[in-house]
């Protein structure tokens, strides 16, 4: 190799060689080669180990080579590592060749929509060969988007269950020089998604217990023996979030289970599946285009159950409150129409979204209750540790900054218990073991989880429900109302 002529003679026939394997891979022969296959369930199940499997089957001589710069064998763990690399430094160069061949570079332009990049990365990274130009991922985007049918159809073919929801989207479009007539102004969309998950709710009734007319105090209370279930929910929380500040009392979390599994439990392993909708061009704020925006769900569901050759059925529908209210009294415009389709007989019923009831909550019941905005910053209320912890995140209006909120109450939560432990036991130091209530050397481990539930049991009956009486009594408002909080917030 050292010799010019001869060396430059090999290189010729090593380029001729993959010049010649490269001619074959084109489109006559699509979907033959992974880097042709650009459909969306090939663009949604991509295995880069593939790529490079073709890579060195198709280009032996070019894989070894690529592979021996970047100092990795297909023995080392260095290899794994970078098949990922190396499936890119391949499809750039076959990209490059014939344009067709782009699975990868379809799949990192969906990762950047994703990440919300903006229009001119599409462009930079296309010149590297690492994506897809703006215009073609715009239609990309647009393929891609009529696939939600085909995932639907699919998913209730496996049994799941499918809902609904919708919620507004409000855009300031601003202008460059605003005049009488050209000024900035807001535009109205509503976004929609489906739903797909497994959770199954044949077991409960289709008729309400009991009247709402006929509801009262003592219905909603929870009655003695689920007081004794959720007492026991609240020993488990009160360990969990405890122990892992007190060392001493780390062998509490021995007795309790790792997971809370029950006969139901396979069906809440995955989580919900979210299917983006086509967004639509309609205002929520006025009924006529609530009218509409039924219209499209119905024509959704239609085409569901024609595709599945049997009748359609109700399916639920999700938002926030002023949702909820407008969709239901559009459903009332049509109440006298004859066709079922038209009368919105399939969009039932229309309720609350838990994310909006937990805005709610957590602005009504924790913040506006608890958090005194123009009061005193005293030690251990929510405001005073705002301020010691330096959380900047926190703020008062929940729905500007809900997750750094909720975490902080939760956090918040997780202090109170630890100091009522602290209390209990009477630890001074969280490095040093209890000087009342010490556990003795447990024989057993039935011993030892007696105890553990007998003396967290106390600390639940005395700090978190403080008019607990654990007999069979009605417990008070007061407890029910506590118990109520517990629950929702958990």
């Amino acid at each position: 190799m050292r010799i010019p002529a001869l060396r430059n003679c090999i290189v010729d026939l090593f380029v001729a060689d993959n010049t010649r394997t490269a001619s074959t891979m084109n489109g006559r022969v699509y979907n033959k080669f992974e880097l042709m296959k650009k459909d969306f369930e090939d663009l949604r199940t991509i295995d880069l180990t593939s790529i490079v499997s073709e890579f060195k089957n198709q280009f032996p001589a070019l894989f070894r080579q690529v592979t021996g710069l970047m100092n990795c064998t297909i023995t080392d763990e260095a290899y794994q590592q970078a098949v990922p690399r190396i499936s890119m430094v391949y499809s750039i160069i076959m990209f490059t060749r014939n344009p067709e061949m782009s699975r990868l570079q379809r799949v990192m332009s969906c990762s950047m929509v994703d990440c919300l990049c903006q229009q001119t990365m599409y462009d930079r990274y296309n010149r590297f060969g690492c994506c897809l130009c703006y215009g073609t991922s715009l239609e990309l985007f647009k393929t891609i988007g009529k696939e939600y049918m085909d995932v639907l159809i699919r998913a209730l073919g496996e049994g799941k269950v499918l809902r609904f929801i919708i919620d507004n989207i409000d855009c300031m479009v601003g202008v460059h020089t605003e005049t009488k007539d050209k000024h900035k102004h807001l535009i109205h969309l509503t976004g929609c998604a489906a739903l797909i998950n497994t959770r199954y709710f044949d077991h409960l009734p289709n008729t309400p217990e009991i009247p709402l007319a006929e509801l009262t105090l003592e219905d909603i209370i929870p009655k003695p023996e689920e007081y004794k279930i959720v007492r026991g929910e609240a020993i488990k929380n009160l360990i969990d979030n405890t122990t892992p500040y007190i060392p001493s009392m780390q062998f509490a979390k021995e007795v309790i289970p790792k997971s809370y599994k029950g006969p139901d439990s396979y069906k809440y392993i995955n989580k919900t599946q979210v299917v983006p909708l086509p967004v639509l061009n309609y205002n929520e704020n006025c009924y006529q285009d609530d009218v509409k925006i039924l219209d499209h769900f119905e024509d959704i569901i239609a085409k569901i159950h024609k595709a599945r050759g049997d009748e359609p059925v109700a399916y639920h529908m999700g938002g926030d409150q002023l949702t909820r209210d407008r969709l239901s009294g559009a459903k009332l415009l049509r109440l006298g129409n004859v066709d079922p389709a038209a009368r919105f007989d399939h969009l039932l019923p229309f309720t609350m979204e838990m994310l909006h009831f937990g805005f709610n909550f957590c602005q009504r019941a924790c913040v506006d209750g608890l958090f005194n905005k123009n009061g005193i910053a005293e030690v251990g209320t929510l405001k005073g540790e705002v301020n010691r912890t330096f959380r900047s995140s926190f703020n008062a209006d929940v729905i500007k900054a809900y997750e750094a909120d909720k975490q902080f109450i939760l956090d918040y939560n997780a202090a109170l218990q630890v100091e009522a432990v602290k209390h209990y036991f009477t630890i001074l130091d969280v490095n040093q073991g209890p000087t009342q209530h010490i556990p003795p050397n447990f024989t057993s481990k039935q011993e030892k989880k007696e105890w553990v539930y007998k003396h967290y049991g106390e600390i639940v009956d005395r700090y978190i429900f403080p008019c607990w009486t654990g007999n069979d009594t009605l417990p008070s408002i007061t407890t029910g109302i506590c118990l109520f909080f517990f629950l929702v917030f958990f």
